[in-house]
């Protein structure tokens, strides 16, 4: 049984994941280094006799000849502060001798030890005295290695009385003399406070991603491009019914409905073109089991921070019973729609027949006042049922019609509807203002445009006020912004307040006295909801009623070209 979801809370679901992965990608950038949830919170280190410098070694060493393996440090002799060394930026640099003794720093040495420290650096002083006591050890561990022409690279928490909380970059290079014997050493420290924060950042982020990830109350997966699924949480596994193992051994899309592998391809390359950011479809899993399963999948790309996209995140909502109730419902649909066009024109024939009886009894018992008002009761219902029959046929086939505009001269549609309803009782009582507009013909599905104009016309005259002398139907028909618009106004018996907004309803009658099928509005609605219309109702009771049809379509008159309702 799936559970119901809100869409709009898998649509928040999947944005807080979106964002969760986009800034993972934005701090990883800055936090690339170092990361000592890489090595277990102890500082990494190079321990090859020969390791080569990297570039930006190289490039903090420029005032030195740097070669490691095949390549030599030679040593440069300087007093105080070395003018050279003093240009290499923010960086700590210190050189020592083999004791450990310094013999030159730029500075930033200078600066960043005393506002550590509060010391002063001093040439020939011993660089151990300017380290916290926590460190002393270490640093005369890492002197040693150094001096045996180990390059060493660390991440340390050094505690200085003045700041016992930064980390630092510590980097530690042999130098050797011309006889290839280490005799110097370059000692460097680089503040990493902001990459360490990036990494806490990063940390926070990807917890906090994960813990979306793995509490949504729908399916969540996290793909690459290439479509191979990196991460998928326990509610998705549970729609499919295969264990994480047995779904990563399957090729890609091999879960989707052939039905819908076409379309989730075509979709998928567009996002992974950059075409697209993010879709959403109706698609069908095929669970282990066989079991096809309905969901709503929104899916977006998720792009590194050059915006290349790099990431796909799904987010599917089970709409199995949904997806089956809509089936029950159309087929159940088309059923009653069916039994409703059988029946009605099953019962056409009878009800003819009951009809015709009508005429013969007129004939044969027009002197039996009495009998006669029994067969004028009778015949009202006949006529009644035949009016409801009449009313479901025409229900039925807007219903299975196809729109199919044409030519249309709305001349023709008003008289075809007058002439239809002029049998109607008290029709010669009533005046009709009839005033057409649109002097062009207009493209509209001509059927069903007289169905919506009849019934408008036919509820007007069936609700006047018998005792109004004065009874009255207006038809105004005019154009307005490429939207036929139709109003039919009378003074006949108008609607209570309350009652308005059921009119429109199947079956729904006004008031006790209604004759009629309570059909007409609701195929009027029906209708019009078909031409991708809209209809307005104005009503005060004993004053009358104003209905508006808004129709868009398509006209062409004699001076201009065919014009696309909006």
């Amino acid at each position: 049984m799936s559970k119901k979801v809100d869409r709009f809370h898998v649509i928040d679901q999947l944005e807080k994941l979106k964002n969760g992965l986009s800034n993972i990608l934005n701090h990883e950038q800055a936090s690339s280094l170092d990361d000592p949830s890489k090595t277990n919170g102890l500082p990494k280190q190079t321990t090859s006799k020969h390791a080569d410098i990297k570039q930006n070694d190289i490039a903090l060493l420029a005032n030195f000849q740097i070669i490691s393996s095949s390549r030599k440090i030679t040593e440069r002799e300087g007093n105080g502060i070395d003018q050279n060394l003093d240009k290499l930026g923010d960086q700590t640099l210190i050189l020592l001798d083999i004791k450990g003794r310094i013999v030159a720093f730029n500075r930033s040495a200078e600066s960043s030890i005393h506002a550590l420290s509060g010391k002063e650096l001093k040439l020939g002083g011993h660089l151990e005295k300017f380290l916290p006591d926590e460190s002393k050890k270490d640093f005369k561990e890492e002197l040693g290695q150094a001096l045996k022409g180990v390059t060493l690279h660390l991440t340390s928490q050094l505690k200085f009385r003045n700041d016992p909380d930064q980390w630092y970059e510590v980097n530690i290079y042999p130098v050797q003399n011309s006889n290839s014997k280490v005799n110097r050493v370059v000692w460097t420290m680089e503040d990493i406070k902001e990459r360490k924060a990036a990494q806490a950042n990063l940390k926070a982020l990807q917890i906090n991603f994960q813990s979306v990830f793995r509490q949504a109350a729908v399916s969540v997966v996290l793909s690459n491009t290439n479509l191979q699924v990196i991460q998928a949480n326990h509610k998705f596994y549970e729609l499919i019914e295969y264990s994480v193992e047995e779904f990563m051994a399957l090729p890609p899309l091999s879960i989707t409905h052939p039905r819908d592998l076409s379309e989730s391809k075509r979709l998928l390359k567009l996002l992974c073109d950059g075409e697209l950011d993010s879709f959403s479809l109706e698609k069908r899993f095929i669970a282990k089991t066989g079991k096809i399963v309905w969901v709503y999948i929104t899916t977006n790309i998720i792009k590194d921070p050059k915006g290349k996209p790099k990431l796909i995140i799904s987010v599917a909502q089970d709409i199995t019973d949904r997806k089956h109730a809509e089936q029950e419902l159309i087929f159940k649909s088309n059923e009653l729609d069916t039994f409703v066009y059988r029946a009605s024109h099953d019962l056409r024939g009878p009800v003819a027949s009951l009809m015709g009886l009508f005429n013969v009894v007129q004939t044969e018992f027009k002197e039996d006042a009495h009998a006669m008002e029994y067969f004028e009761h009778y015949h009202k219902s006949v006529m009644r049922l035949d009016k409801i029959l009449h009313n479901l046929i025409d229900l039925t086939k807007i219903r299975e019609k196809e729109m199919t505009p044409t030519e249309v001269d709305l001349n023709d549609i008003i008289s075809d509807c007058l002439s239809t309803i002029s049998n109607a009782a008290n029709f010669e009582k009533i005046h009709f203002k009839i005033k057409n507009k649109v002097k062009f013909k207009i493209h509209t599905d001509a059927d069903t445009l007289r169905t919506i104009l009849f019934h408008l016309l036919e509820n007007a005259v069936n609700f006047m006020q018998l005792d109004n002398p004065r009874s009255f139907v207006k038809l105004d028909i005019k154009h307005e912004s490429n939207f036929l618009v139709m109003e039919v106004a009378d003074n006949g018996q108008g609607i209570k307040k309350e009652l308005q907004s059921e009119v429109f309803n199947m079956f729904y009658r006004a008031n006790e006295f209604s004759t009629g099928s309570g059909l007409g509005l609701y195929i009027v609605r029906y209708a019009v909801e078909k031409l991708n219309g809209s209809i307005q109702l104005k009503s005060k009771e004993m004053s009358g009623t104003k209905i508006s049809v808004y129709i868009p379509y398509v006209s062409q008159s004699l001076d201009t070209a065919i014009e696309v309702a909006s």
